[in-house]
């Protein structure tokens, strides 16, 4: 039996690259509601976005928090890129006035956050 000198295989994933994001980006398609967020229809909306970012697997971008980079660098490209996704379809699913509350926003948790207390309070 002649042994192998060769390294196990590392456990760690390796970054995604620009052809992984494409085809994910493919994949998933795009979110597109019959209404956006307004003054008075936040819980809808939410019901609506909820779904459709369940469909796509993007939830989880929404409850949790982002991994810890320091401990695990090479998810940093796989959430970055979820996250903005995340970001963009549910900014682009909002009015102007909603929008504008998101200016200094981190995140599609944070965003989330964010929606949830003025959907409150309206």
């Amino acid at each position: 039996m002649a042994s192998s000198n060769a390294a196990a295989p590392s456990a760690e994933k390796n970054p995604i690259g620009p052809d992984e994001m494409y085809t994910r980006g493919i994949l998933k398609g795009s979110i597109k509601l019959d209404q956006k967020l307004e003054e008075d229809n936040y819980r809808i909306w939410s019901m609506a976005m909820k779904l459709n970012l369940e469909a796509k697997l993007l939830w989880p971008m929404i409850i949790g928090s982002a991994p810890d980079f320091k401990t695990r660098p090479n998810d940093y490209s796989a959430w970055k890129f979820d996250d903005v996704q995340t970001r963009m379809w549910t900014f682009n699913n909002c009015k102007i006035l909603q929008q504008s509350h998101l200016e200094d926003s981190e995140s599609a948790n944070e965003s989330w956050d964010i929606w949830g207390f003025y959907g409150r309070a309206f």
